[in-house]
C-alpha cells in the first residue's frame, strides 16, 4: 500500500471505533427512544363475528411472538351498541355494527381492531299445544334478554314430564302453566344459569298479573323439582277458592323447591295447599314485591317455610303478610321470624296446636277478628324470644278484644320474652274469664303447666291472665308485666296466687286488682 493510501484509511478506522464505543454494550450512551421492534404484531382472537343483544363474547389479545406480550386497553366504537370491559368481554346492547380495538399500553403503536355485528333477538320457539309426551325446553339462546320459548295460551302438562333446562327464559302471553296430577315439572336451574318464567308481550311484559303463574295440581311425579328459578308478573286470576299467586301448590302436590324467587305477582308469591309436600321444606330463595301478600298457606303447612336448610327471604311485599288459614296443627314444626308476619285469617275454624309448635325469636302472629289460638293435650307451645327480638301475638285490629287470646289446656308451655295484646274477646272460653292468656283443664288428666318470664300481657278486653281452679301450675312466673287490661291483671284460683312471686308488675290496668276464686290451699305458700 502506498503512503497516501495508508493516510486515507486512518479516518475510516477511527469512525468505526467511535461507533462501537457509543453502543449499548458499554451502557455509556443508551438510545433514549428506541424504535419498536418491527417483528412484534398484535391481533384479536374471537370465537365468533357476531352476538345477540344481552349476549357476551370474550376477545383475546394475541401477541406474536408471545414474548412481546403486554397489557392492552379495550375500546368500542359504539358502547351503546356493544360495550367492552377492561378484560375484553364484549356485551351486545342494541342491534348494529361495532369495531372493537385493542391497544398496547406499553407501546401504543401496537393496535388491532375487529368488526362485530350485534343482532336482535331471534323469534322464540312458540308453544301452542298441551304437553302430552315428555318434552324439554332447551336453552338455545345464551342471553338474558332473549326468550327461548313463548306459550301463547294455557299450557297443560299431562301424562308427561316437562324439563326446563338451566338458563331458559320462557314467556307466557297469558293464562298459566298447569301441571296436572298425571304430569311433572323439572325446572332445575343453577346459580350461574337460573331459569326465568315471566310475562311476554312481543318482549318482556312487566306488569303484575300479566299471566296466571305456575300451578301444580296434585302432581307427584318422581322428577318434580323447582330450583334456581324466578317466577314473576303472575297472579292474574283466582282459581275458584284458590287465590291468585305466582306459584300454586294444590292439594296432594309433592314438589322439592330450592332457591326460588317469587316476585311482582298481582296476588301472592305462593299458595301452599293443606296437603302439599315439600320434602326439604321451602329451601332458600326470595318472596318479594308481591301485591296481595307473600304467601297464602294452611296452618298445617306453615312450618314448611322454616323447614329448609336455608330460610327464604320474605319481605318487601306491598303487604308483608303470610296469610294462614286456621286449622289443626298436627305435625311438629317451627314458625321462624320473617320480614312478613303470620296473619291468622278470620274464620269459624280456630287455630289449634296439637303438636309441638316452636316460635323463634322475632316471630309475629297477628289474629284477625274473633280468631283464637289453643294449645291442648298432645300439643306444646315453645315460645322463647329475647329482649331484642320478642315474640308477639297481637290483634290485626289493634283494639282490646279484637281476638279471643291464647288458651293452654292439659299441656306444658314456655313463654319467655313474649308480648300478647288485644285479646280477651268473648266466646269459646267455657267457664274461663276472657283474657289474653287462659289456662284451663280438659278431660285427659294431664296437668296444665306454664313457665312465663319477661312476658307482657296487655290491652285485653278482659284480664291479662285467667285460670280455673284445679291442676294448673305456674312453674316459673318471673319479671312479667300485666298492664292495660280492662278488667284487671289476673283472675286466678287461690291455689295459684302464691306462684305469682314478687318480681312481676300488675299495675296500670282498668282495675288494679287480682281476682281470686275460692279453692282449697293444701300446701305452704
Amino acid at each position: 500500500m502506498t503512503p497516501l493510501a495508508r493516510l486515507r484509511a486512518i479516518p475510516l478506522l477511527l469512525a468505526i471505533v467511535t461507533l462501537w464505543g457509543c453502543g449499548g454494550d458499554t451502557g455509556t450512551n443508551p438510545d433514549p427512544d428506541p424504535d419498536p421492534d418491527p417483528t412484534i404484531s398484535l391481533s384479536i382472537d374471537a370465537s365468533a363475528d357476531s352476538l345477540l343483544i344481552g349476549e357476551t363474547l370474550q376477545l383475546d389479545a394475541v401477541f406474536d411472538p408471545a414474548s412481546g406480550s403486554q397489557p392492552v386497553t379495550w375500546s368500542s366504537s359504539s358502547p351503546t351498541t356493544g360495550a367492552v370491559d377492561s378484560d375484553g368481554l364484549v356485551e351486545g346492547v342494541s342491534p348494529g355494527e361495532i369495531v372493537i380495538t385493542a391497544t398496547g399500553t406499553t407501546d401504543p403503536s401496537l393496535s388491532a381492531s375487529l368488526t362485530l355485528q350485534v343482532n336482535d333477538c331471534p323469534t322464540p320457539r312458540m308453544v301452542t299445544a298441551d304437553i302430552t309426551a315428555d318434552a324439554t325446553w332447551e336453552n338455545w339462546l345464551d342471553t338474558p334478554l332473549c326468550f327461548d320459548y313463548v306459550a301463547l295460551d294455557e299450557t297443560e302438562v299431562t301424562g308427561a314430564l316437562l324439563t326446563i333446562e338451566p338458563g331458559v327464559i320462557a314467556g307466557f302471553q297469558g293464562d298459566r302453566l298447569l301441571v296436572s296430577a298425571a304430569g311433572g315439572l323439572d325446572a332445575t336451574g343453577t346459580v350461574d344459569d337460573p331459569i326465568l318464567l315471566t310475562g311476554w308481550a312481543d318482549g318482556f311484559a312487566n306488569a303484575p298479573g300479566f299471566w296466571d303463574g305456575v300451578m301444580l295440581r296434585s302432581s307427584q311425579h318422581a322428577s318434580n323439582r323447582i330450583a334456581h328459578t324466578t317466577i314473576e308478573y303472575g297472579g292474574g286470576s283466582n282459581f275458584g277458592a284458590i287465590p291468585a299467586a305466582n306459584l300454586l301448590f294444590t292439594e296432594g302436590t309433592r314438589m322439592p323447591i330450592e332457591a326460588v324467587t317469587l316476585r311482582r305477582s298481582a296476588g301472592y308469591g305462593a299458595y301452599i295447599g293443606l296437603t302439599t309436600e315439600m320434602p326439604d321444606g321451602f329451601d332458600g330463595g326470595e318472596i318479594t314485591d308481591n301485591t296481595t301478600g307473600a304467601v297464602h298457606v294452611h296452618a298445617r303447612r306453615a312450618y314448611l317455610l322454616s323447614a329448609g336448610a336455608t330460610r327464604p327471604t320474605i319481605d318487601g311485599n306491598l303487604r308483608d303478610a303470610i296469610d294462614v288459614v286456621a286449622s289443626n296443627i298436627e305435625a311438629d314444626g317451627t314458625w321462624a321470624a320473617f320480614g312478613a308476619h303470620y296473619n291468622i285469617l278470620a274464620a269459624p275454624i280456630k287455630l289449634a296446636v296439637q303438636a309441638e309448635l316452636t316460635l323463634e325469636p322475632g316471630a309475629h302472629i297477628v289474629f284477625e277478628l274473633d280468631q283464637a289460638m289453643s294449645v291442648s293435650s298432645g300439643g306444646s307451645l315453645q315460645a322463647a324470644g329475647t329482649l331484642s327480638e320478642p315474640i308477639r301475638l297481637t290483634g290485626a285490629i289493634e283494639l282490646a278484644g279484637s281476638w279471643r287470646g291464647l288458651q293452654i289446656e292439659d299441656t306444658s308451655t314456655l313463654l319467655e320474652w313474649v308480648q300478647i295484646a288485644h285479646g280477651g274477646g268473648p266466646g269459646g272460653s267455657g267457664s274461663l274469664q276472657p283474657a289474653n292468656l287462659k289456662l284451663s283443664l280438659g278431660a285427659t288428666g294431664v296437668n296444665t303447666r306454664l313457665t312465663m318470664r319477661n312476658t307482657v300481657l296487655t290491652a285485653s278486653a278482659g284480664y291479662g291472665l285467667s285460670a280455673v281452679a284445679g291442676d294448673i301450675f305456674l312453674d316459673g312466673f318471673d319479671a312479667n308485666t300485666l298492664s292495660g287490661n280492662v278488667l284487671g291483671p289476673a283472675y286466678l284460683a287461690a291455689t295459684q296466687v302464691h306462684d305469682l312471686g314478687q318480681t312481676s308488675s300488675f299495675l296500670g290496668n282498668g282495675e288494679d286488682r287480682i281476682v281470686v276464686t275460692a279453692a282449697t290451699i293444701d300446701s305452704d305458700d
